[in-house]
């Protein structure tokens, strides 16, 4: 073999253990970045593990489960953590709606306070003025006696105004509201409650006396 093919054996061989090594090198990067990753990883699932099980109990809902893998197939590791990273972030947001609802009351939450016990004082006397002119029509005595006037005037619009208060002051606070004042609008109540089933007896009495 001649001094110049030994030569060029030689570089090419030293090229080969270059490359080598530094596929090498990148495989080691690759693999540290991934455990710094996973890490990284392990590190945000705690604190949303623990940020969720506070919810849960804010919200008073069953303990959510960490439990079991689900395998997905892939064989990329930059894949399968881009992809985790995702669920994480996703979790995140659903976690953040979540709370949002439960910072609304049950009873129709999209409405505003005043709107909603409005509503309810108003379903309650209607309901009520209903009952009391059932009670006008059956009467045995053929009219609106003392009973049934005393009844329908003050006996139940007050039925009325502390169904609606009690309805406003169990499915009107918020989940995660466990103590402190409801906004139930009580004065208003009593407005709806007394003085609308006054003034439905009143527009009754003006319209029969028309007919």
């Amino acid at each position: 073999m001649r001094w110049a093919e030994y030569a060029e054996l030689a570089r090419r061989l030293a090229d080969a253990r270059n490359q080598e090594a530094a596929r090498s090198a990148q495989v080691q990067q690759r693999a540290a970045a991934g455990r710094a990753a996973v890490e990284k990883l392990k590190r945000r699932l705690s604190i949303q593990g623990d940020h969720l099980l506070g919810l849960s109990q804010r919200l008073r809902e069953p303990h959510p489960s960490f439990g079991g893998v689900a395998r997905t197939g892939l064989s990329d590791p930059d894949e399968a953590l881009r992809l985790a990273w995702e669920a994480v972030d996703q979790a995140d947001v659903e976690a953040r709606h979540a709370e949002e609802r439960g910072m609304r009351p049950t009873l129709f939450p999209t409405m505003s306070p005043t709107g909603r016990n409005v509503l309810v004082y108003s379903a309650a006397a209607l309901c009520t003025w209903l009952l009391s002119c059932g009670l006008f029509v059956l009467s045995p005595d053929s009219g609106a006696s003392v009973g049934t006037l005393l009844w329908s005037m003050c006996g139940l619009p007050a039925i009325a105004y502390f169904a609606a208060y009690i309805l406003i002051s169990v499915l009107g606070r918020p989940r995660t509201q466990t103590m402190g004042e409801v906004d139930r609008s009580a004065q208003l109540g009593g407005v709806i409650c007394f003085g609308g089933s006054f003034l439905a007896w009143i527009l009754l009495l003006a319209v029969t006396s028309l007919v």
